[in-house]
């Protein structure tokens, strides 16, 4: 009768055993996806405010940077053409920044898309009404909302800020 006892103790065991590899196994796993979202997230680049709204900032910015500083037969940099990347880019920011304070005009927009060259219109466009959208529904009540869509835009339309007084530009 003991072989059967020690049996049942082995079995017991092991099953033991084969659960806390299995609970492991799961936790390892979990952390492993947990990793693979942070990751996924870091090369989106888009978490705050709204990811749509990053998303199309981030595509305007790629196009007008195409356009207007890499050269058209070249994938060279050319640094004079910086500065007037970086007055569009203020410009749409003092268009996009008032729209949250509800005091946009639609006619500065329509202005300001006749200086984009052709390529950034649709992304220009797009980009303005959502951020129209997203006054519409609301979001200009809450103030954290406004502050953090302020801070992000001001962070967004920032590109190398130590430039922009340089003569040579």
């Amino acid at each position: 009768m003991e072989p059967e006892k020690e049996d049942t103790n082995m079995d017991k065991l092991e099953d033991d055993v084969s659960e806390e590899e299995e609970q492991q196994e799961q936790q390892e796993q979990q952390e492993q996806q947990e990793q693979e979202e942070d990751v996924f997230d870091e090369e989106q680049g888009c978490k705050d405010p709204d990811n749509k709204f990053c998303q199309l900032l981030m595509d305007f910015k790629h196009k007008l940077y195409s356009q207007t500083v890499l050269s058209n037969t070249q994938n060279t940099q050319n640094i004079r053409m910086l500065n007037p990347y970086l007055n569009l880019l203020g410009k749409f920011r003092a268009i996009l920044v008032p729209v949250f304070q509800n005091r946009s005009s639609a006619q500065s927009f329509q202005s300001f898309l006749s200086e984009l060259p052709p390529s950034c219109r649709e992304s220009a466009t797009d980009l303005y009404n959502h951020t129209i959208e997203t006054v519409n529904n609301n979001a200009i009540k809450n103030k954290q909302l406004v502050a953090a869509y302020k801070h992000f835009i001001d962070d967004m339309f920032s590109v190398f800020p130590f430039l922009q007084n340089t003569e040579f530009l």
